[in-house]
């Protein structure tokens, strides 16, 4: 879509979509009180998506695999006649779930 952020200039959105009223009330600034005009949020929303689009990628991706692999071990703790939810099997899941990289130790951070 497009928006025209003073006469003559065009608002192209690309990545950054959004209802088409945002930004469009209180005087024209996106955020009342913040004097951001809509032009300037899009363009840096669009290029911060830009930017974190592959990391976020990279990191949905990890999730699927850790996901993957946890309903792996819960499928095999059931075929093995093991409840995976019983309190007894909890020392066995934070286990895999270390050695798998799900759970890290604390950094103190």
């Amino acid at each position: 879509g497009q928006r025209h952020c003073r006469p003559g200039v065009v608002c192209r959105r690309g990545l950054a979509q959004g209802p088409p009223s945002l930004g469009e009330s209180r005087g024209g600034n996106s955020v009342p009180g913040n004097g951001l005009q809509p032009c300037l949020l899009w363009s840096c929303l669009e290029q911060l998506t830009h930017e974190l689009r592959p990391e976020v990628e990279a990191c949905l991706k990890r999730r699927d695999e850790l996901q993957a692999q946890i309903d792996a071990f819960y499928e095999r703790s059931r075929a093995a006649g093991a409840d995976p939810t019983a309190p007894e099997m909890r020392p066995q899941c934070r286990a895999f779930l270390k050695e798998i990289g799900y759970l890290e130790p604390d950094r103190g951070q």
